[in-house]
């Protein structure tokens, strides 16, 4: 299962490529800070799971899964999107999963959760 990592803060994606990579059945193809480099990368690189952070330096997460969700639409495939923030609300959370966002994990708890989800994938998919 090919990965794909969207965080703006490289402590927070050091932390989780570390937690990934350590998951036999994972491999990060690649991670970027910024929606712009996450675009270019996601459309050469094509992961089967991309985990995107909401807020990024040069904009929002969201622009970025309006993309993936007309590149799912379009192409009829694309990647699993997994949405890893530190803002819980809610109606953020309705809107992203509108955008085809699969799940959404907290940054400051949910890690474990995360990497576990990744897993199940992953055995859901091969």
């Amino acid at each position: 299962m090919r990965v794909f990592v969207v965080e703006e803060s490289a402590a927070l994606s050091i932390r989780l490529l570390e937690r990934l990579r350590a998951v036999p059945e994972l491999t990060v193809i690649g991670s970027a800070e910024t929606v712009t480099d996450a675009m270019r990368a996601i459309a050469n690189l094509v992961p089967d799971v991309v985990i995107i952070d909401k807020e990024m330096a040069d904009g929002s997460g969201f622009a970025l899964l309006h993309v993936m969700k007309a590149w799912r639409v379009v192409e009829r495939a694309g990647p699993r999107v997994l949405v890893w923030t530190g803002c819980q609300d809610p109606r953020r959370q309705a809107i992203a999963a509108g955008l085809g966002a699969e799940a959404h994990f907290d940054k400051a708890r949910e890690v474990d959760l995360l990497v576990d989800y990744c897993r199940g994938v992953t055995a859901c998919h091969g």
